[in-house]
């Protein structure tokens, strides 16, 4: 129980960091001057693109499910994302330089992250409220 404290609060800091909160180098959350901008997005190629890259392996087909980080509920905005597939935080995330992911492959996969939708909360769910309830 002690580890899973630890590896919940390690998560809580990255999260609490600049890049977790979209906030990189290549793209701050306000727009600042020197960010390169991106072309615009497919979701259609970035469902392609998010299979072609194996990102599905880690995140799940839902974004959600995976092993790594739940891409569902990023705050990254597509610069951030873009930054941190180039320079990513953790040894599990593969780097993806513009050689491997373009700026154009990368802004497709941050359209199609931004379709998942995001589970119910719990109080939302009749069968899990009245499971919980009988306890």
């Amino acid at each position: 129980m002690r580890r899973l404290e630890l590896v919940v609060l390690a998560l809580m800091f990255c999260m609490s960091t600049p890049l977790a909160q979209g906030r990189g180098q290549r793209g701050g959350v306000g727009g600042g001057a020197g960010e390169q901008a991106l072309p615009a997005g497919d979701v259609k190629r970035g469902e392609s693109n998010y299979a072609k890259y194996g990102c599905w392996e880690c995140h799940g087909y839902t974004g959600q499910t995976g092993t790594g980080a739940k891409l569902v509920s990023t705050v990254l905005n597509a610069n951030g994302f873009v930054n941190y597939i180039r320079s990513p935080r953790t040894n599990q995330m593969p780097l993806y330089s513009a050689k491997v992911v373009s700026d154009q492959d990368a802004a497709d996969l941050y359209a199609y992250i931004k379709t998942f939708k995001k589970p119910p909360e719990a109080k939302d769910i009749p069968l899990l409220q009245q499971i919980m309830s009988e306890k």
